[in-house]
């Protein structure tokens, strides 16, 4: 999308077009469902869902001896259905965002892994796209708990130092890039240089994701995002969005043409409905709140430019930015 193209989105984001102010009873009008296909299950209160590299990846059984990592294509069909072992653990924990899909169809995932006896470790792993190569690489002290795969199919990793359960290194750089064999080819973003507006770690809360040209980093604990080249260098710096009394930030999404999207929830046992869709206008450094009428959604992340999303655990929705429809 040309630069004309992203000024026109930046304008419909913001709410003005042609000097009038959209009111808030449109901004839902601003991202329009498209299309919607179903899955084969429901995966919702047992695995984890993410839109990555061109499929959504499900992960199963995240917390056993051996998560299953299932990828649905833009129609719901099962691609592949891929089981993860590490030999000699009995228990592996893959968590929430710590698995993602390169355009080339291989996976990441990371997590920490187990023994009978107790010893454990944390891990990175590359899966090759049908799932007969599985390359693990230890990262101890490091535990990740964010990863995402590059456009030049590098591997990003969100997480911190621990030893024994003790944080002893207040200076250790959150972000990590490693290639397909583990090899760490550079680190960023020193613990110390953030602020932290709760007792968690700033990789916690947080999401990893990726676009055809950068990755993007969303820290709720220490209210930042930032933004990288693919060779590490930092693009941006930008405040998080404030989300509403009680709701939690569902998912994270960075499209190919720089739109940046947060879903705001209420937890699930809260008893009550109601979700948004927070949208960076890049120029201001300010969030525009787009309500939906659903009573419960995630975005899942990006297909190009457009939003994957879902409301009810079974079906993904596109959500198109109006400002490419006709007007």
């Amino acid at each position: 999308m040309g630069s004309k193209s992203v000024f026109i989105l930046t304008q419909v984001l913001l709410g003005v077009v042609a000097g009038q102010q959209v009111s808030p009873s449109r901004n839902a009008d601003l991202l329009i469902p498209r299309t919607t296909v179903d899955i084969p299950f429901n995966y919702g209160r047992s695995s984890v869902g993410r839109w990555s590299g061109g499929a959504l990846l499900v992960v199963e059984n995240a917390h056993s001896a051996a998560p299953i990592v299932r990828v649905f294509d833009r129609s719901g069909n099962v691609i592949s259905n891929i089981t993860f072992t590490i030999p000699g653990a009995s228990l592996i924990h893959i968590y929430f965002g710590n698995s993602a899909r390169g355009s080339d169809g291989t996976i990441a995932v990371g997590g920490s892994a187990y023994t009978n006896d107790s010893r454990g470790g944390t891990f990175v792993a590359w899966i090759s796209s049908d799932g007969l190569q599985q390359r693990v690489f230890r990262v101890s002290p490091f535990a990740p708990y964010g990863v995402t795969v590059a456009a030049d199919g590098t591997i990003w990793a969100a997480g911190r130092e621990l030893i024994d359960g003790e944080e002893v290194a207040p200076h250790h750089h959150i972000i990590r890039r490693f290639d397909k064999t583990g090899k760490m080819l550079s680190s960023m973003i020193p613990k110390s240089s953030l602020k932290i507006y709760d007792a968690t770690h700033p990789a916690q809360k947080s999401y990893l994701v990726s676009s055809r040209d950068r990755i993007g980093w969303y820290s709720q604990s220490s209210r930042e995002y930032i933004e990288f080249a693919l060779d590490g260098t930092v693009l941006d710096r930008v405040k998080t969005a404030v989300i509403g009394e009680n709701k939690l930030v569902g998912g994270v999404a960075l499209c190919d043409n720089g739109g940046l999207f947060v879903s705001a929830i209420l937890p699930s046992n809260s008893g009550a409905g109601g979700w948004e869709i927070l949208a960076l206008d890049r120029q201001r450094g300010e969030w525009l709140s787009i309500p939906r009428s659903e009573k419960w959604g995630v975005v899942y992340g990006c297909d190009g430019t457009n939003l994957v999303s879902t409301t009810n655990w079974s079906a993904m929705t596109w959500l198109e930015p109006a400002s490419r429809n006709p007007r």
